[in-house]
């Protein structure tokens, strides 16, 4: 599972990793394309995608919190990733991790982006400008 990303470089690393390790799994990318328009258009995230030549990212156009009300997150039985990297506030940050926690497979590993410090971030734009605060979580 993959919790934001500005231009899918994570999403597509761990899809080219599953790709090449030949075990199955699929990567779960759920972006709600807050910071502009780039996910919003599923024709052009799915041409985006298999440009790379990769067939296991499914993309989610949603929050976490609209995700975890869809009968996807519902019928998931083992996650063994979750990279965080969406709003980075503390708030969400736990949101996330706790959407996921009772789904690690017992090997399973969650990261946190941008965790080391608290800074303003205008990433939405200077009208949005937020403090990160994953740091505290």
């Amino acid at each position: 599972v993959v919790i934001g990303s500005y231009r899918g470089l994570v999403p597509l690393v761990i899809a080219k990793a599953l790709q090449d390790n030949g075990e199955g799994g699929e990567v779960l990318f759920i972006d709600s394309s807050l910071v502009d328009e780039f996910w919003r258009d599923p024709v052009a995230v799915r041409e985006y995608l298999e440009h790379f030549g990769l067939q296991r990212v499914r993309h989610f156009l949603m929050t976490t919190q609209e995700f975890v009300e869809t009968e996807e997150y519902r019928s998931l039985d083992s996650v063994g990733l979750v990279f965080v990297d969406g709003y980075r506030t503390e708030e969400q940050a736990r949101f996330d991790y706790e959407a996921f926690e009772a789904l690690l497979a017992p090997r399973g590993v969650v990261l946190f982006h941008d965790n080391m410090t608290e800074r303003e971030s205008n990433i939405y734009g200077a009208e949005r400008i937020y403090r990160t605060t994953v740091k505290a979580t």
